[in-house]
């Protein structure tokens, strides 16, 4: 005879246990979104790691596009044509134009620098060594901006967002005529203590001269001129008045 009872049977246990149960699927859903997420940061920087070898054409024809163009006038489109490359590709070296330009102003300074130890090398008077110097970094570039028909566009747009980046190559200028001055058997620090100067403030005083003349002058002879005289003023403050 069947005896009830008021408990309810205890369910049979699982064979299954709970590492083995089937993960539900908004879990597995969230898994591969974060795996997808994962091969897509790889392949962008796979991409990105490849493209890295065109930045120096990109800076190239960026450059000779802002000189016939102006920066206004030159859009990404055309600096990527120019580049043999896609937009979006770069898009992955640059996010905007502004950041071409001041990489364009950074590679060209830091060519001049080296430039300019090349050229220091040949010279054997201090005369020739400053000359050297300032032709690499102040005449030549004024040259290659005159050349423009935006050269006004391209100042401006090289003291509002590009104003970091020339402080900064400002500072390389000036620890080149450091060097410059402190090797030259010219230089009597002695007297350039006595006249209240040293090295660092002639440096100085040569930098931001030459620089400030490059802005203001409308030509190039008067450039040349002015930046030959500043050199001479120098050179004389280094040794004995005679």
């Amino acid at each position: 005879m069947e005896i009830r009872t008021g408990r309810k049977p205890s369910p049979e246990p699982s064979t299954v246990c709970g590492s083995c149960r089937q993960t539900p699927i908004s879990d597995q859903r969230v898994g591969e979104k974060r795996i997808d997420t994962v091969t897509q940061f790889v392949k962008l920087n796979f991409v990105k790691a490849i493209m890295e070898d065109r930045r120096p054409k990109v800076l190239e024809v960026a450059l000779d596009l802002f000189v016939r163009h102006g920066f206004k006038r030159t859009t990404m489109g055309d600096i990527a044509e120019a580049a043999d490359m896609s937009r979006p590709s770069l898009y992955l070296l640059y996010s905007n134009k502004e950041e071409i330009f001041r990489s364009v102003i950074e590679n060209h300074y830091e060519e001049a620098l080296e430039k300019a130890w090349t050229r220091i090398k040949h010279a054997k008077r201090l005369t020739e060594k400053l000359e050297a110097v300032l032709r690499t970094w102040v005449i030549e570039p004024f040259e290659l901006v005159r050349r423009s028909p935006d050269a006004r566009e391209l100042y401006e747009c090289a003291h509002s967002f590009a104003l970091d980046v020339r402080e900064r190559l400002m500072g390389l200028l000036i620890s080149q005529l450091e060097e410059v001055l402190a090797s030259s058997p010219e230089v009597d620090e002695d007297l350039l203590e006595i006249r209240g100067l040293n090295i660092n403030s002639l440096a100085c005083l040569v930098a931001h001269s030459s620089m400030g003349i490059k802005c203001s002058v409308p030509t190039l002879e008067e450039l040349e001129l002015l930046v030959k005289t500043l050199v001479h003023m120098a050179v004389g403050a280094c040794g004995k008045w005679k």
